[in-house]
């Protein structure tokens, strides 16, 4: 065995891509079904990841199907919704000098 640590690595499911899991923007679903990041403390359930990167949101909201890594599907208006919420989020962010 090596004696380096392990680093877990990810699948962005906007772009596909795969990165350790601490530099990708984690995400879930709420009880009632909605899209959301997900805060800094555990949480028990399924989840995807995204880079922070505009392209890999936008292409995240431009997919069809069903998301694997949260076992659900979500239509397109769901993930444009999604994205533009985060969006707004980052904006605000910036404003105020809060990291989002």
């Amino acid at each position: 065995m090596s004696g380096g640590s392990h680093v877990p690595m990810r699948m962005c499911v906007g772009c596909g891509g795969r990165a350790p899991q601490q530099g990708l923007v984690r995400i879930t679903v709420s009880a009632d079904g909605v899209l959301q990041i997900a805060d800094e403390r555990p949480r028990v359930g399924r989840s995807g990841y995204l880079h922070a990167e505009p392209r890999c949101w936008s292409q995240f909201a431009s997919r069809k199907g069903a998301i694997r890594s949260l076992a659900r599907n979500f239509a397109k208006e769901e993930r444009v919704a999604f994205v533009r919420r985060f969006e707004a989020t980052r904006a605000q962010s910036e404003v105020t000098g809060h990291v989002a």
